[in-house]
């Protein structure tokens, strides 16, 4: 499509949509009101895609496909892989948690393509402008903050014959420019609060803590960068630190270590930004997850730790850009998007200093 002659589309749910098979010879083709959708190439595969999601849309009457498999799969370049609804779940439940303590939707999801690629499988794009309620507890010198931008979502899903479930998604992708990390991460990684809220999770929700080690996890595992990886908790001993002097101390060298420590992990352009490094902001995500779930205990450890799934996190960034994952085509829809429909600039979003409003 033209990104340059985009205008907004409507879904037009044709009446008995859901019970019959996606296929461009029973409906027109290119439908109609959403030509721009499904132009290009591939024209009749890319309206079996479009008929199969609005199927779908019926079917969960909601703006975008919503079926999270245990084979589901939501990428965030600067973060890296969720697997399945408790994983996907887990980390969405981040951005309305202790940092962020709510996550906005303004207006409505913008649709870009609707695109076969082949041998039955879809992709989707689209864009949706989002404001992120910052919590000042953690922020640096506690100020009010609200981080708008654009948010892009591309989501391939394979065609079914399953009229009950017309479409298999098979991956969320996940854009934000890059201000997410490196002004909204960055504004509550720096502040000393954010340093004692990981050293909580390492030392009273993880256990005893000593030399980047919890004394309540079972280190059996040996492998060559770490002297173990985390089995489970021992039953032998609490999870739950005292209260002592000597837990005083430790919380006070362990802020330190917290405190000397990088916001976020910044790449070899010296721009971009990253999550998944050795960073403040990596504990962070992994303590805050680490209170539901404790085999993100060793990703906040100071020392490279193995979890239970054989994996080290919170040591070396990935380094994975968006134009990985994304082509420029998607990006350019993205930040057209934020100019032309949701107020930003080329950057994507804008950080304010004062609480987000109530839409």
């Amino acid at each position: 499509m033209k990104l340059k002659s985009f205008a907004t589309f409507h879904l037009v749910l044709l009446n008995g949509l859901c019970s019959l098979p996606a296929s461009s010879q029973e409906y027109p083709c290119p439908p109609p009101g959403a030509e721009a959708l499904v132009d290009g190439e591939n024209l009749v595969e890319n309206c079996k895609c479009f008929y199969a999601l609005a199927a779908a849309q019926k079917q969960d009457q909601s703006d975008t496909p919503t079926q999270i498999k245990e084979h589901t799969v939501m990428h965030y370049a600067p973060a890296g892989k969720y697997y399945g609804p408790d994983g996907i779940t887990e980390y969405l439940s981040a951005l309305s948690g202790d940092h962020v303590t709510a996550t906005t939707q303004i207006g409505p999801s913008i649709p870009g393509y609707v695109r076969s690629i082949g041998n039955g499988q879809c992709h989707t794009l689209t864009a949706e402008s989002q404001n992120m309620h910052l919590n000042p507890y953690h922020t640096v010198n506690n100020t009010e903050a609200c981080a708008s931008m654009t948010v892009g979502v591309r989501v391939t899903f394979n065609i079914t014959d399953d009229p009950f479930e017309p479409i298999d998604v098979q991956s969320y992708e996940i854009w934000t420019p890059n201000l997410f990390v490196t002004e909204m991460f960055s504004l509550f990684s720096r502040s000393e609060a954010s340093a004692e809220y990981i050293c909580d999770k390492i030392l009273n929700v993880c256990g005893d803590y000593e030399n980047g080690k919890s004394d309540s996890w079972d280190y059996s595992m040996k492998n060559g960068r770490s002297e173990g990886g985390v089995r489970g908790l021992k039953k032998s001993k609490s999870a739950k630190a005292s209260k002592s002097a000597k837990m005083n101390e430790k919380m006070k060298n362990c802020v330190k270590q917290a405190i000397a420590l990088p916001d976020v992990t910044i790449g070899a352009d010296g721009v971009t930004g990253f999550i998944d490094g050795n960073s403040r902001a990596c504990r962070i995500l992994h303590g805050f997850m680490a209170k539901n779930n404790q085999h993100h205990c060793p990703h906040v450890s100071f020392d490279p730790e193995v979890d239970a799934d054989g994996k080290i996190k919170c040591n070396e960034s990935a380094g994975i850009l968006h134009t990985d994952v994304f082509t420029q085509e998607d990006i350019a829809f993205f930040i057209l998007m934020g100019q032309a429909a949701f107020g930003f600039d080329e950057v994507g979003g804008r950080m304010t200093y004062e609480p987000c409003s109530v839409v």
